[in-house]
């Protein structure tokens, strides 16, 4: 396997830093969702339930059609039952925040070789978006 350049390198570890303070100006429940079900599942639920309440049933309450196990998936779901289950969450909202980890999680699936429409779809946003989102970060 071919190492990295010395310029990937250091583009990789600057985009880990800007993750890492991304992550750390999350507010607590965000930054709690990031750590046990992952960066998308925590901009998802901003950006569904920010600014309200949100239910957690518990686990066996999780079905494939279950709203929470369609937003986040079937395992992130589950996480976040067995964190919170039969509590109602008050979902901050992240705005810039969770906008600059999207941004960095289609940068990484971008380097990935997903294709934009893909990523598009995975979000629930126009390619072009996707594309202007990457052209920012080049």
């Amino acid at each position: 396997m071919e190492q990295p350049s010395i310029f990937e390198a250091f583009e990789q570890e600057r985009s880990e830093r800007h993750r890492h303070r991304a992550v750390d100006a999350l507010p607590e429940l965000l930054g709690q969702v990031v750590e046990i079900s992952g960066e998308e599942a925590a901009i998802r639920l901003a950006d569904r339930y920010g600014g309200t309440r949100m239910y957690v049933p518990s686990r066996e309450h999780l079905d494939e059609r279950h709203p929470l196990v369609v937003l986040v998936g079937k395992e992130a779901a589950e996480a976040i039952s067995e964190r919170w289950a039969g509590l109602h969450l008050e979902v901050p909202l992240g705005s810039d925040v969770t906008r600059l980890l999207r941004n960095l999680e289609i940068k990484r699936m971008s380097d990935s070789h997903r294709s934009a429409g893909s990523i598009a779809r995975r979000f629930g946003m126009t390619r072009r978006s996707v594309l202007r989102i990457l052209a920012e970060g080049r």
